[in-house]
């Protein structure tokens, strides 16, 4: 479960640093973005199969 709550935090985290950037930085915004919508995916997938166990 400390991996499910880990993946969260950190795909929460990822928006709020891809809406501060500014400049050149602002293509790495995207890649943040799809990274956290993985993490999620991620973070939920785990949580159901730990779940049906």
């Amino acid at each position: 479960m400390r991996t499910v709550i880990f993946l969260i935090l950190i795909a929460g985290i990822l928006p709020m640093i891809a809406t501060n950037l500014h400049g050149n930085l602002i293509n790495l915004s995207g890649v943040l973005w799809i990274t956290s919508g993985i993490l999620f995916f991620i973070a939920a997938y785990k949580a159901i199969k730990k779940r049906r166990k």
